[in-house]
């Protein structure tokens, strides 16, 4: 255990936790499986660490709802099998090894799949959450459509643990698929893939998840050998025949003068497996980035002679490994100025606010006051966020 690690046992012990720290003005890095501390500004050593380890397992599970509840502190991996004994699974990209769900709603971890399921912000229907002054509060609730109220839960996601502690998440879950496969086809040249994924994303095809990634990346998460320099890949999950009329539309439509190769099942699933480690592990700089969809085009014409990255044409965001900080400035520039964003999601320690988050966005000044209405006295992962939240 951390020097300074606290791991209470029930949503009371957290309260009474953190009603103590605030009156003590201690500052809280809230922790679930830490596998994910590499996001945002590096934490104080000296903080106080408390951990959700204690805090895991299934709350309920409403099979016929597809709706579920876990403690926070409850491991991915963990969560997934205990939805797989009822043939359910949340669509949730997978994280590395020790990542829990709430650590995973805390830096709003989502991948390839929300393609076709959505983000975070869509999976979860409501939470339980003990703020810096130790008030529990239960936002949402189980079924989808509860909207009464202002939905905190939304807020949460992705605040690295700033305006509170989520100790109990609901979210909603889907069947596991009858019929799963990845197909990837290999293009000389970057432009061609781009075009290509852009005209596969506007049929009528609900594929779970599309992507075009460079080739670094391409040949680190998918075991086969494919030639090319761009790669497009594209997943469908289904009954047989809704995967099998995937595949057909994809050879007719969209083959040109090459081919698609289909990956199965198990093989298909380690490629989302292998994504997050390959833009956190083994890179001294991982970027994630977003901009308007039309403009991807030309962001892959500065950064595409780098080949470690993928990009979503679905959501117009991506991730890119860079050797060196100095890369990162005219592409943030770029994108900053037409309306993107780009932060640094693994980078060197100690690397300032503004360098991790880039540019304050004007409601950067709504989020500061959110946190003074939430977190008044500041103890939760003080100037962790974008704009020193």
């Amino acid at each position: 255990m951390h020097e300074n690690e606290f791991v209470p046992g029930s949503e009371e012990e957290l309260s009474s936790l953190l009603a103590r720290f605030s009156r003590d003005g201690r500052p809280v890095l809230p922790v679930g499986g830490g596998s994910h501390l590499h996001v945002g500004v590096t934490p104080d050593p000296c903080w106080a660490r408390v951990s959700l380890a204690s805090m895991t397992g299934l709350v309920f599970h409403e099979a016929q709802d597809l709706v579920a509840s876990f403690r926070a502190g409850t491991r991915l991996d963990e969560v997934q099998e205990v939805l797989g004994k009822r043939k359910q699974r949340l669509p949730l990209d997978p994280a590395h090894g020790p990542s829990t769900l709430g650590g995973c709603l805390g830096v709003d971890h989502s991948g390839i799949l929300s393609h076709r399921f959505g983000t975070l912000r869509d999976l979860v229907l409501g939470m339980t959450v003990v703020l810096a002054d130790g008030r529990i509060i239960r936002v949402g609730g189980r079924v989808v459509k509860n909207v009464a109220g202002y939905d905190l839960s939304k807020i949460m996601i992705g605040s690295l643990g700033t305006l509170g502690m989520m100790t109990e998440v609901i979210v909603k879950v889907v069947p596991e698929a009858e019929t799963e496969a990845m197909f990837v086809r290999g293009f000389e040249d970057i432009s061609e893939a781009w075009e290509t994924a852009l005209r596969i994303n506007g049929d009528q095809l609900e594929p779970s998840s599309l992507f075009v990634a460079g080739a670094e990346a391409a040949r680190a998460v998918c075991a086969r050998e494919v030639p090319g320099k761009a790669f497009v890949f594209m997943g469908a999950t289904g009954v047989t025949a809704f995967v099998s009329g995937h595949e057909r539309h994809l050879n007719q439509d969209h083959a040109g003068t090459g081919r698609w190769v289909r990956i199965e099942a198990e093989e298909a699933r380690d490629v989302t497996k292998r994504l997050p480690p390959f833009f956190s592990q083994g890179s001294p700089l991982s970027i994630r980035f977003g901009c308007r969809t039309g403009l991807l085009g030309e962001a892959l014409s500065r950064f595409g002679q780098d080949s470690g990255w993928v990009v979503q044409p679905g959501s117009g965001t991506g991730w890119l490994r860079l050797v060196s900080y100095d890369l990162l400035s005219d592409l943030r520039s770029w994108l900053e100025g037409n309306g993107g964003y780009a932060v640094v999601w693994k980078g060197p320690e100690n690397l300032r606010t503004e360098e991790i988050w880039g540019t304050s966005r004007d409601d950067v000044n709504v989020m500061r006051s959110l946190k003074k209405a939430l977190d008044p006295r500041r103890i939760l992962s003080p100037g962790r966020f974008v704009g020193g939240i």
